[in-house]
């Protein structure tokens, strides 16, 4: 047995333990085996999970080479040089320290020794041979997320709203079932105006958490949904390229959000405590109407009670006199009325979209093979801007730029190729819901809950005034269409509303915002 006293270093790099050669564990086993067969004297015994390709980042690895300049210890074991260092500085610190005496001998565990009798061009060799080897494998690697890159694939971890699939090397992201929705439905909030802060809250109250289990901050927010990943892009070494994997939204979609995002001038969304507020304006003054209430006391039967009234905020002179709430939905009643359809007619009118749709679909396929001829176009345009880049007639900067701008096009082809397949669908189900919404309208405003009267009123009405004690109330298009005198031929009528649909397919309606239908209570 020498007299030597080693420090045992065990290392692997931060990845996972599949792709290391030995993990930690199985390291410290073949360094006990040495230490058995030659009766070493551990003194100390160091383990970490820390990369070793840049200089001065392990703690355990300066806590050892502190121990070794004491004179606590003079030798080291381990399992292979490459566990010491993969970098010049490191390496050939130890190399000074076994010429200056501090370090006599190191032991590896497949038997070989080096100590000031070793030929110092070997132990430089083997610490130069891990240093070239922690290169390469850093340049394969980024060359091999280029490659990726370029064939459509994620090469970053899932980014939220989306899991990793498939096997190491050739893996993809897909949605993930549980936390895509919750992004379409942030992504929703942020197209409707509500803050950032409000998304957070919104959606940490819903069950959504970061990995580290706390709610999700502002700024990731920001950073997640204005991340093209979410429309099937992304962003690598300052290229866009177009990915193969399934979408959370569509371009359209994506643009949208983007635009609410940067409307500096859209007021924040206020949390009104009744569902009239908001909903009108006085036309003598340009105020809003507001919704008060006023308790009374009755002394001979000692109760009290609570009256709602609407009124003009009167921030500038006005005289406009208040109504009771009773009174606004009294005379809401025949408004509705006037939009109001019968179960025939609302059967008759889905009837007649849906063989609509039916003409449209040979028409629909036709497009999207025109879209689709224009999309190989355009990729066939991406090839020869990689061959004149790789035959250096054009420089990064212009081959970056074009680039980015073909692609953003072919995303929009693509976009508007699966749109071909599926638009009428599209309109189809607005009909639906402006159906079903005109059929119910009454019941809501009767039975409704307090937000499902206030979605009525979004989705029906526009410049609603408050004059004189009336209602004076818009109806949106394509609402109005339901007022027209003429009710013997419904087809014509139809046809217009099917056409609005189609020219305005992201048309929104409140009261489909959390439900498939218009009010589970009706």
């Amino acid at each position: 047995m020498n007299d030597l006293r080693y420090i045992s270093y065990c290392r692997k790099s931060t990845e996972s333990s599949d792709k290391q050669a030995y993990s930690l564990q199985d390291q410290k086993a073949e360094i006990e085996k040495v230490v058995m067969a030659k009766g070493l004297n551990i003194v100390k015994q160091f383990s970490e999970e820390r990369s070793a390709k840049t200089p001065g980042r392990r703690i355990k690895f300066n806590e050892m080479v502190e121990l070794l300049n004491k004179g606590k210890a003079n030798a080291i074991v381990c399992w292979h040089l490459n566990r010491l260092s993969r970098n010049h500085l490191e390496g050939g610190q130890l190399c000074q320290m076994i010429d200056d005496g501090k370090i006599k001998e190191i032991v590896t565990a497949d038997g070989q020794i080096y100590s000031n009798d070793t030929d110092p061009l070997v132990l430089g060799v083997n610490f130069g041979m891990s240093t070239a080897y922690s290169k390469k494998l850093s340049k394969d690697v980024r060359r091999g997320l280029q490659y990726k890159a370029e064939r459509g694939q994620y090469p970053r971890p899932a980014p939220m709203g989306y899991k990793g699939v498939g096997d190491p090397g050739n893996r993809t992201i897909e949605p993930d079932e549980n936390e895509s929705p919750m992004i379409r439905l942030a992504c929703d909030l942020a197209r409707q105006g509500k803050s950032l802060g409000y998304i957070s809250e919104y959606l940490y109250q819903k069950g959504l958490r970061s990995k580290l289990g706390c709610r999700i901050s502002k700024s990731q927010w920001q950073k997640t949904l204005t991340d093209p990943v979410l429309c099937g892009q992304f962003v690598w070494k300052g290229e866009l390229y177009q990915g193969n994997f399934i979408p959370i939204l569509t371009k359209t979609e994506f643009d949208q959000v983007q635009e609410a995002l940067n409307d500096k001038s859209k007021p924040k969304i206020k949390s009104w405590k009744h569902w009239t507020n908001g909903l009108l304006f006085c036309p003598t003054c340009g105020c809003q109407v507001t919704t008060t209430g006023k308790v009374k006391h009755y002394l001979r039967t000692n109760r009290e009670a609570t009256y709602f009234y609407l009124r003009c905020t009167r921030k500038r002179p006005c005289h406009e006199k208040p109504i009771t709430k009773e009174e606004f939905e009294k005379q809401l009643l025949p408004i509705i009325d006037l939009i109001s359809i019968d179960e025939e007619t609302w059967r008759l009118g889905l009837d007649i979209a849906h063989a609509m749709n039916q003409q449209e679909a040979e028409r629909h396929l036709a497009t999207g093979e025109n879209v689709k001829r224009q999309s190989d176009i355009v990729s066939k345009r991406i090839e020869r801007l990689n061959d004149m880049y790789l035959d250096k007639l054009i420089s990064r900067e212009e081959f970056i730029s074009k680039k980015n701008d073909l692609t953003k096009e072919l995303a929009l082809l693509k976009e508007a190729f699966n749109n071909s397949n599926n638009q009428q669908q599209s309109w189809l189900e607005l009909v639906e819901k402006f159906a079903e919404l005109a059929y119910h309208a009454r019941n809501i405003l009767l039975n409704g809950t307090s937000e499902e009267k206030r979605n009525l009123i979004l989705d029906l009405g526009s410049n609603l005034k408050l004059q004189d004690k009336k209602v004076i109330f818009e109806f949106k298009r394509p609402f109005d269409l339901l007022l027209r005198p003429n009710c013997s031929n419904l087809l014509p009528r139809w046809n217009d509303i099917a056409n609005f649909f189609k020219l305005h397919p992201d048309y929104y309606f409140h009261s489909f915002n959390n439900s498939e239908r218009v009010s589970a209570n009706i």
